[in-house]
C-alpha cells in the first residue's frame, strides 16, 4: 500500500469508494464525477498535493484525505496558518485503522509544510473550502455526531473537542408562526420579500455558496424600502433525496444587532417558513451559531429541533512543529493536476 497525490484518473475509482461507504443521513450518497469535478477539483485553489490517496500494489484505491485552508476573516483570502482536513475516508482492510493514521499524518504533513499552525477537522463553517453541499447539511458543522468512527479516528491522532453545532429541522406541515405585539407591530411596519440570492461579492463566498442554488429573503421597512434583516437559503434537493423529502438550509444570517435584531429574525424566518410550505418545501434546515444567541432564540421559539451535531475538533501545532513551519518557505501552490 502506498500513498500519493491525486492523479486526473482517480474520480471513477473515488465515486465508486465514496458510494460503497455506509449510509449517513449527513453525507450525500449518490454522487458522481461531474459533482466531484463542479465541488472539488474545479475550483481555483485545489492543489492535488493535498487530496492524498491510499492505492494498493493492484492500482485499487482503499481510501483518501483532502487537506485544504481556511479564509481570512473578511473571507476574500485563504488563510493558510488554519488547515482544514477537509474530508477523511477511511480505507477498508485488516489494517485500516494504521493506514488511515498515516493518511491523517501525511494531510498534517502537507498542511504544517504550507505554514499550517492550527487544524480543523472536516472543516467549520465559514472555514468550508470543500465538500459544503455533500456533508454535514445546510452548513459545514465539523465531523457529524452520528460519524462516530471518524469522530475516533481525529481523537486518536490528537484533535480535541473544542465546540459544537447543532443541526435542526423544522417540519413546515403543521408550523403555525408565533403571534404577539412586537410581532404584529414588524407586519405592520415591514414586509418581506423573496427572490433569488444576488451574485456572491467575496471571493471565498463565491467559490463555495456560488455553487450552491440559493434564494434570499429580505425583511424591508414599508415605503423605505431600507432592508432590516437578510436570509440566504439554499434548495438541499439534490442532497435530500435519501432523506426522502424537500428540503432548503439556511447558509447565511445577516448581522442584525440591536434590541430588534432577534424580532426581526424572528419575523423574517417564520414569514419565509410559511412561503416555503406554499411552495411545496417539506423540511427547513438551521445551523444556529452557539456563539450568537439571537439565532439560538430564533430557533427555540419557531420549534427548531436538534437532529444530529457537529462536533468541532482541533488540534493546535506543538511549539516546536510550528518553529519547524516558521522556517519553511511555503511552498507555492500547484493549481494543476497530474495527467
Amino acid at each position: 500500500m502506498r500513498i500519493r497525490p491525486f492523479r486526473n484518473s482517480d474520480p471513477p475509482a473515488l465515486v465508486q469508494l465514496w458510494r460503497r461507504l455506509p449510509p449517513l443521513p449527513m453525507r450525500a450518497q449518490n454522487i458522481s464525477v461531474g459533482i466531484l469535478e463542479e465541488h472539488i477539483f474545479a475550483k481555483p485553489y485545489f492543489d492535488r498535493l493535498g487530496f492524498l490517496v491510499a492505492e494498493s500494489d493492484s492500482g485499487e484505491i482503499s481510501g483518501f484525505v483532502h487537506a485544504a485552508f481556511g479564509v481570512d476573516a473578511e473571507c476574500c483570502h485563504l488563510d493558510k496558518t488554519i488547515g482544514v482536513v477537509a474530508l477523511f475516508v477511511p480505507p477498508d482492510g485488516g489494517h485500516h485503522d494504521l493506514l488511515a493514521a498515516e493518511l491523517l499524518e501525511r494531510a498534517e504533513d502537507y498542511l504544517r509544510d504550507h505554514g499550517a499552525r492550527s487544524l480543523i477537522a472536516g472543516g467549520v463553517s465559514p472555514h468550508h473550502p470543500f465538500y459544503l453541499g455533500l456533508y454535514g447539511g445546510s452548513l459545514l458543522p465539523g465531523i457529524v455526531a452520528s460519524d462516530a468512527w471518524t469522530i475516533d479516528r481525529f481523537l486518536a491522532a490528537g484533535y480535541v473537542r473544542t465546540g459544537e453545532r447543532p443541526i435542526q429541522r423544522r417540519q413546515l406541515s403543521d408550523f403555525r408562526p408565533p403571534v404577539d405585539r412586537e410581532l404584529i407591530r414588524v407586519r405592520r411596519s415591514h414586509q418581506v420579500v423573496s427572490g433569488e440570492a444576488p451574485v456572491a461579492q467575496r471571493w471565498c463566498d463565491a467559490c463555495t455558496l456560488g455553487l450552491l442554488h440559493r434564494r434570499r429573503f429580505e425583511l424591508r421597512e414599508r415605503g423605505l424600502g431600507d432592508i432590516a434583516a437578510s436570509l440566504d437559503l439554499w434548495d438541499m434537493g439534490p442532497w435530500a433525496v435519501s432523506w426522502g423529502l424537500n428540503a432548503m438550509g439556511v447558509c447565511r444570517w445577516s448581522d442584525c444587532s440591536g434590541p430588534h435584531g432577534t424580532l426581526c429574525h424572528l419575523f423574517l424566518l417564520g414569514e419565509a417558513m410559511k412561503m416555503l410550505h406554499s411552495e411545496g418545501v417539506s423540511v427547513l434546515e438551521v445551523q444556529p451559531d452557539p456563539d450568537r444567541p439571537q439565532q439560538m432564540e430564533v430557533c427555540r421559539r419557531l420549534g427548531f429541533q436538534t437532529i444530529d451535531r457537529g462536533i468541532v475538533l482541533t488540534k493546535e501545532l506543538a511549539s516546536g512543529e510550528q518553529a519547524r513551519a516558521d522556517s519553511q518557505e511555503p511552498n507555492s501552490d500547484s493549481k494543476e493536476r497530474a495527467e
